[in-house]
């Protein structure tokens, strides 16, 4: 590799991650958003694309990263390596500097770059998009900013309330970055000859009509048959006709968003129905021009039956990559009792010992080892004051959607009462207060 640096990522010279609120990240793990010299926040609103991309803050960001020094943003991953967990930037820098067939032409960027005041010459080649909040669920543990169903349930969104827009005067007047697409895609178009890769997330982006949009004009341009196109979906539904208009492209890869079998991601993921996710699932693995991988988000809730699901995934033929849940805190894999995290412990230890599907498939193993680490870590503090929240948090979700967490989840309840913990009614003191002051 061109560089030894620990904290090297390829990310920012390659690639364009974009809010629903027009803010700009270094990715999709970023803990914070790029920020002028004003500290203000830097977006899609303020700035166009070719100014953010060599801003000041971008190039300082690839000047520390090749000094080696560690980044605010980049706090995620510098915990994952200190854990001796597999880091997403070690997944980056191996995809684009080792197994790519251009990895040349990134790593000669790079040294360009260093050359040049570390400023890129060219556009990103690939754009990791979220073109709103435009969803048909509220998964429990996400939040306004990707679920408009999340936004507009008056108790849901207490618990996860939406980030505010960015100031800025580029688009007509209240406006979103993806509803003044039109001039979003014409800075995009600059460099289409260029472009790799569109990684497209949400939301869901099977119902999103920037999503439609943008795959009907890169058909339209003739440029589909070397883009390559990701997608994180529910599957919950399965649009013909977009299928369809996939097959002009080079590749197509979908993130399932699946968190368990049935009941498990019904529960979770509400108010998905698992007969139309199974269905949906079955219906893409026949599909010769689109891979898959499920990628569940490993929380308290699920992460003592999640080798059930890995075990589906085999079934189809399918990859199965664990991301471990780090907000909200509460729904964490340490914010459960200490005999719970140690049953998942053995049964993750087991698994990866036993089954076929880890050899198969070596990215399983080291998602797998993430998740152990994180359960090995101190017990979520303020423990007690975790657990509380948590229990008033499924509460609120459970008496909204009629769903009951002792019936769908029983061992994990079972755990939590016997660690001395009463399954309080408490009703969400936000709410309440609410209420109270508006009768």
């Amino acid at each position: 590799m061109l560089l030894t640096s620990k904290t090297f990522c390829i990310l920012p010279w390659i690639h364009f991650f974009i809010e629903p609120s027009s803010e700009v990240k270094l990715c999709c793990f970023s803990s914070e958003g790029l920020t002028g010299e004003t500290g203000s926040p830097l977006g899609l609103k303020n700035m166009s694309l070719r100014h953010i991309w060599n801003s000041v803050a971008m190039k300082d960001i690839r000047r520390r990263m090749v000094a080696g020094e560690r980044i605010g943003a980049c706090a995620k991953c510098d915990r994952e390596s200190d854990l001796g967990q597999t880091p997403a930037r070690a997944y980056y820098n191996n995809l684009w500097l080792e197994n790519d067939r251009e990895h040349e032409e990134w790593e000669l960027r790079v040294a360009k770059s260093i050359e040049n005041n570390l400023e890129v010459t060219g556009l990103p080649v690939y754009y990791d998009l979220r073109p709103g909040n435009r969803c048909n669920l509220k998964c429990r543990m996400c939040n306004a900013d990707y679920s408009c169903r999340i936004r507009e349930d008056a108790l849901h969104s207490k618990w996860a309330h939406q980030s505010p827009d960015i100031e800025g005067s580029r688009f007509p007047e209240g406006s979103k970055w993806y509803e003044a697409d039109d001039i979003f895609l014409n800075e995009i178009m600059e460099n289409i000859q260029d472009t790799r890769v569109f990684y497209i997330s949400g939301g869901e982006p099977l119902i999103n009509p920037f999503t439609l949009k943008l795959i009907d004009l890169l058909i339209e341009l003739k440029v589909a048959r070397k883009i390559v196109l990701h997608f994180s979906s529910n599957l919950t539904i399965y649009p013909e006709d977009v299928f369809a208009k996939l097959k002009n492209f080079e590749s197509v890869l979908f993130y399932i968003s699946v968190d368990g079998m049935g009941p498990v991601n019904e529960y979770i993921r509400y108010p998905a129905k698992w007969f139309n996710v199974e269905r949906n699932m079955k219906e893409i693995s026949q599909n010769p021009g689109i891979s898959c991988i499920i990628t569940p988000t490993v929380q308290n809730y699920n992460v003592l039956s999640i080798t059930d699901l890995i075990d589906f995934a085999g079934s189809l033929n399918m990859r199965c990559n664990l991301n471990t849940l780090f907000a909200p805190h509460y729904l964490s894999v340490r914010a459960m009792p200490g005999p719970a995290r140690r049953l998942a412990i053995d049964r993750l230890l087991e698994y990866l010992e036993k089954s076929s599907l880890v050899k198969k498939f070596p990215d399983l193993a080291a998602s797998i080892h993430n998740v152990v680490m994180e359960l090995k870590q101190d017990t979520q503090k303020p423990y007690l004051d975790t657990i509380a929240e948590f229990i008033m948090f499924t509460n609120d979700l459970d008496r909204s959607r009629n769903q009951s967490f002792k019936d769908t989840l029983p061992e994990l309840y079972n755990f939590i009462i016997k660690d001395g913990h009463t399954w309080s009614t408490e009703e969400n003191i936000m709410l309440t207060t609410e209420k109270l002051s508006s009768e």
